[in-house]
């Protein structure tokens, strides 16, 4: 047989498809993407009966069609966009500058501040948040007031000692339950980058935590809001929201939405992100890294970014350092 299907142990089905050499790339693209979209490109001809071809862009080509990235092949309007050459540049590794969602062993990350710096240098990066939890989320040891003055200060002399890499002081703070948030405003302020989150009551009806997270959006220095719809994938549903009245408010207030990138999560999904760039909502991509190799989780995110056909422009982190930082002070001041 040519063909094998099964699934693993961890419960993801798998299939193995045996083709001839000079079939490779043709099947390639015949075999991604969901169905609907190998319908309408090739309708009921199989790879053999196609023209060889060299590359998965000579495939396109052959269909005179432009070459349509695999994020994207799912029949979503690409298929017209590729037949009158309009696919756009998706977003990819290279254009990412810098993580802005990190945890540092001030709460419950397992790496230092450095450690968080050397890993990011590594990876190419010009800048980092560290975006620890703040007070009311005490068992993952948040910080409070004083303790995140004391980090604010670390990070300005670590600052001081670099010239090419830049760390940004940042805070990752509740959302409480009214849509309050867990520091004032004269604490946030200090902060050149402030993500939103919500860690508690997750099971608020549908109008009161969509109004919750208005509520957040609101408040003039908050920057991201995080992991919006708190899902966990195969754990736990996201929590009941209004998603339009959410996504017209970070239109209107110029808050992004973050792409958490940590596999359990992928939170936005694709089709929020779509909808965030069709309303001119920035998105960032971000690891939520609670450990120095969990900042390679962006990679993830990234996928999910190009699923939603996201470029460059519409990614909040691909800004270089002093774009990014006269962004986040314009936001404030509105």
């Amino acid at each position: 047989s040519d063909y094998i299907a099964g699934q693993i142990s961890l419960g993801i089905k798998v299939e193995l498809i045996l083709v001839e050499p000079e079939d490779y790339f043709t099947a390639l693209v015949w075999t991604t993407g969901s169905k609907e979209f190998r319908h309408r490109v090739f309708g009921d001809v199989k790879p053999a009966q196609l023209t060889k071809a060299g590359s998965e862009e000579e495939v396109f080509k052959n269909l005179q069609m432009s070459f349509v990235p695999p994020e994207m092949r799912e029949d979503k309007g690409e298929i017209e966009m590729a037949r009158e050459g309009a696919i756009p540049e998706l977003v990819k590794p290279s254009d990412i500058k810098g993580d802005l969602h990190v945890h540092s062993d001030w709460s419950d990350g397992g790496a230092t501040i450095q450690e968080i710096v050397a890993q990011a240098r590594s990876m190419g990066y010009s800048y980092v948040a560290v975006t620890d939890h703040s007070k009311s989320l005490a068992i993952s040891g948040g910080l409070n007031e004083e303790r995140l003055s004391h980090q604010g200060k670390i990070i300005d002399a670590l600052n001081q000692e670099m010239e090419d890499f830049h760390v940004l002081k940042g805070i990752e703070v509740d959302i409480l339950r009214n849509g309050s948030l867990d520091f004032e405003d004269e604490v946030l302020e200090k902060a050149d980058v402030v993500i939103a989150s919500i860690h508690s009551h997750f099971n608020l009806d549908k109008e009161k935590q969509t109004d919750r997270i208005i509520q957040a959006i609101k408040n003039q220095h908050v920057h991201i809001i995080g992991h919006l719809t708190g899902r966990l994938l195969n754990r736990r549903s996201g929590y009941e929201l209004n998603l339009e009245p959410i996504l017209e408010a970070a239109a209107k207030f110029q808050v992004a939405l973050e792409i958490n990138s940590h596999p359990d999560r992928l939170d936005i999904d694709e089709d929020t992100a779509r909808q965030a760039k069709d309303m001119g909502i920035k998105v960032a991509i971000n690891s939520d890294a609670h450990h120095r190799e969990d900042l390679k989780l962006i990679y993830y995110g990234l996928l999910n970014a190009r699923r939603g056909w996201l470029q460059p422009e519409d990614v909040l982190n691909t800004l270089e350092y002093d774009s990014l930082i006269a962004h986040l002070k314009n936001k404030g001041r509105r």
